[in-house]
This record gives C-alpha cells, structure tokens and sequence, in this order.
C-alpha cells in the first residue's frame, strides 16, 4: 500500500542539512526537516502531519488540511491567529504566506502554502530567550519546507 501511495503522491526532494532528519508527509505531498535534537512524535491517526519538541520548549507542528470551503490564504491565515497573538512580520507570494510574532513569552513563526484543493502549514514556536538559538532553526526549516501532489 505505501509503494502505491508514493507511486501517486510526490514528495519534493529537498537537502537535509547535517545533524538533522527529514519528515515527508505523503498524503499532502510536503517535506519539512527538522533537528535531530527534537523528539519526533508519532504521525497524526488521520495521516496530516506530525509534531516535534524540544527539552528548552521549542515546538514544531506541520500539517495539511482539505480547503473544503474554498478559502484564501490570508482568510485560512487570519483563522490560524490565537487571540494573543502579535504579528510583527508577514509576506506573501502567490501560493505561501508566512507570519511571525510574539505569543506572550514566546515567538511563533508560521508558513501556509495553498494548493488547490488543500492547505499544508508549518508552526514553530520557542521561547523569546532562546531567539539566538532558533532563529537558525526557523531559517532552514524555511529553506527545507515544499510542497509537491498529494497522494489523493
């Protein structure tokens, strides 16, 4: 069955840099890296993605999601804000929108890609003290995170 869905779904390849692992997500047809560093837990029951933690509070969580209601990006991105939220820095292209901020003690930094009928975001969020520790990380998960066809 996985040599059927990889037969129709196509992951982008893209370079790991050293120290870290790959997570491809076959049904929504994404690829992030991520350190090593960060535990990995296991892939969502329904097949939509993953969440990585780290022991100083750093998080990652990626996921697709069927766009059913036929939604923009800014319109899925601005569902996607928590109350709390203060977006300091956003911009778009044609297809991705990316969002970073302030969440009490914490930054957030969120990239959405629109596919046709689908959406694929990546969250990651840390400490504001651990900013100078991060900031490397958010700059190669930007680097490493497309999106190619789905499995569906």
């Amino acid at each position: 069955m996985v040599l059927l869905l990889l037969a129709h779904g196509t992951v982008p390849a893209v370079p790991v840099p050293p120290g870290w692992n790959r997570y491809a997500n076959v049904r929504y047809g994404y690829v992030t890296c991520y350190p090593r560093t960060m535990r990995a837990h296991r892939e969502a029951d329904n097949g939509d993605g993953r969440r990585f933690t780290a022991a100083d509070g750093g998080q990652i969580a990626v996921w697709g999601s069927n766009n059913v209601d036929g939604s923009s990006l800014t319109a899925r991105m601005r569902m996607s804000l928590r109350r709390d939220e203060i977006v300091t820095y956003g911009a778009s292209k044609p297809g991705w929108i990316v969002q970073s901020g302030t969440q009490g003690n914490r930054i957030f930094w969120r990239k959405m890609y629109r596919r046709s009928d689908r959406f694929v975001e990546i969250d990651i969020s840390y400490p504001a003290a651990r900013k100078a520790t991060y900031a490397p990380v958010v700059r190669a998960i930007s680097a490493c995170f497309k999106v190619g066809a789905p499995a569906y």
